[in-house]
C-alpha cells in the first residue's frame, strides 16, 4: 500500500483541499481492505488448525493387548460385522494348540473326531436286538467278545462289560504310527478315565484299568478294548489330552451311528419272498455300500403265518457290497414265504 502524498495541483485552496480529502478516503479504503484480508487469513488458519485437531481426534488408533484390561472385550460386547477382518494384523505368527485352528486371520475351535463307532452307550445301535450277549461273537454293533467268559449287558443308559474285555476294531481307519492317541470313557458313576500313548506299528499304545488301545499285529487295525465295568460312552482321539483339556463328548446321533455300523453289519429279522411259481421263492435286497462284500447267513424259511418249510434249500445266492438276491426251492406249494434272520456281515 502506497502512503506517499500525491502532488497537489489545484489552482485554488478549495481544489487542493478536495484533492487531500479524496486521498484520505482512498487511504482509509485501502487500510480497510488490507485489514479484512489479514483477518480472513487468521480465520482460515484457525479453522485449519481446528480441523487438523478434529481429524487427529477421530483418526482410528491402533489397539494392542497392552492397553486392554482383562475381560474388556467379550463376544457379547461386539456387534455382528463390527470388525472387518481385513483390517486386522498380527505382529507375530499365531500357533494353534490342541482344538484350535488358524486359517489366515480366522481363529476357530475344532472338535477332534471320535474314531469309534457306536460309542454312545446311553442308546447304542443294537441291530441283533438282545439285552445281553455272552460268549465269543458280536454283541451290540461293532463290539466283539472273544471268549465264553465275556458278557455285554445293555442297561437303561449304559452298558456293562463283565467276565472279560469287549473289543472294537477300526478296520477303515489306518493307524498313524508315531502320533499320540488318547482313549477316554465315562463310567456309570460319572467319573472320566483316560489314557494316552504314542501309536506303534504293532502292539499296545496305552492301557489303564478301564481300557486298552493299540494295533493288532495280525491285521494292522487299531483296536479299542473296554475292560470290565459299566460305561456311558467311549472315545478315541488323535492328540494328547488331559482331564482338563479333554473335548466334551459329542454324540454323533443314532441315525449316523446306525449308518456307520451298517457298513459292517446288516440284520433283517424277516424278509418277504416273491413267489414266481411253486416250488420256487426268492428275495432281493438293495442297500447303501458296505465296506466289503459281506458274508450272508439266513435262518429258516417260513410259509404263511408260522409254518417252517423244513425241506427248503437255497439254490443260488448273489451277494455284493450293495445288494443280495437269494433263490429257494421250497418243496411246497404256498402263496407266501418269508426268510427269517437274514444277516450280512463285513466285520
Amino acid at each position: 500500500m502506497n502512503l506517499r502524498l500525491p502532488n497537489i495541483t489545484g489552482a485554488t485552496v478549495g481544489e487542493r483541499l478536495e484533492q487531500v480529502v479524496r486521498y484520505l478516503f482512498s487511504l482509509v479504503n485501502d487500510l480497510n481492505f488490507a485489514l479484512g484480508q489479514r483477518e480472513q487469513e487468521k480465520l482460515q488458519q484457525t479453522a485449519g488448525s481446528e480441523r487438523t485437531e478434529e481429524n487427529n481426534r477421530l483418526r482410528p488408533k491402533s489397539v494392542t493387548t497392552d492397553i486392554l484390561a482383562d475381560g474388556a472385550v467379550t463376544n457379547d460386547k461386539i456387534a455382528d460385522g463390527a470388525i472387518d477382518k481385513s483390517k486386522l494384523s498380527f505382529s507375530t505368527d499365531l500357533i494353534a494348540g490342541s482344538g484350535i485352528a488358524v486359517d489366515g486371520r480366522k481363529i476357530s475351535t475344532v472338535a477332534p473326531r471320535n474314531l469309534l463307532d457306536n460309542s454312545d452307550f446311553r442308546n447304542p445301535v443294537n441291530q441283533r436286538g438282545q439285552g445281553s450277549y455272552s460268549g465269543s461273537g458280536y454283541g451290540i454293533d461293532r463290539w466283539r467278545l472273544w471268549d465264553d467268559y465275556a458278557t455285554i449287558t445293555v442297561n437303561a443308559a449304559s452298558i456293562t462289560i463283565s467276565g472279560n474285555t469287549a473289543w472294537q476294531y477300526l478296520k477303515e481307519t489306518p493307524p498313524e504310527v508315531g502320533k499320540t492317541y488318547t482313549a477316554a470313557v465315562k463310567k456309570a458313576d460319572g467319573t472320566i478315565s483316560l489314557c494316552s500313548g504314542i501309536m506303534p506299528s504293532s502292539g499296545v499304545c496305552a492301557s489303564n484299568e478301564c481300557m486298552q488301545i493299540g494295533v493288532d499285529g495280525n491285521n494292522g487295525s487299531i483296536y479299542f478294548g473296554l475292560k470290565i465295568g459299566s460305561y456311558v460312552w467311549a472315545a478315541l482321539y488323535i492328540g494328547e489330552f488331559t482331564t482338563e483339556t479333554l473335548p466334551e463328548y459329542q454324540p454323533k446321533g443314532w441315525a449316523v451311528e446306525l449308518a456307520e455300523c451298517q457298513r459292517y453289519y446288516r440284520y433283517y429279522q424277516y424278509v418277504t419272498c416273491a413267489v414266481p411259481g411253486n416250488p420256487w421263492a426268492w428275495f432281493a435286497l438293495n442297500y447303501p455300500p458296505m465296506r466289503a462284500v459281506p458274508i450272508l447267513t439266513t435262518g429258516a424259511l417260513y410259509a404263511g403265518g408260522s409254518t417252517q418249510i423244513s425241506g427248503a434249500k437255497i439254490t443260488s445266492a448273489r451277494v455284493s457290497e450293495t445288494g443280495v438276491s437269494v433263490v429257494y426251492i421250497t418243496g411246497a406249494s404256498e402263496n407266501t414265504y418269508y426268510a427269517e434272520n437274514v444277516e450280512l456281515s463285513a466285520e
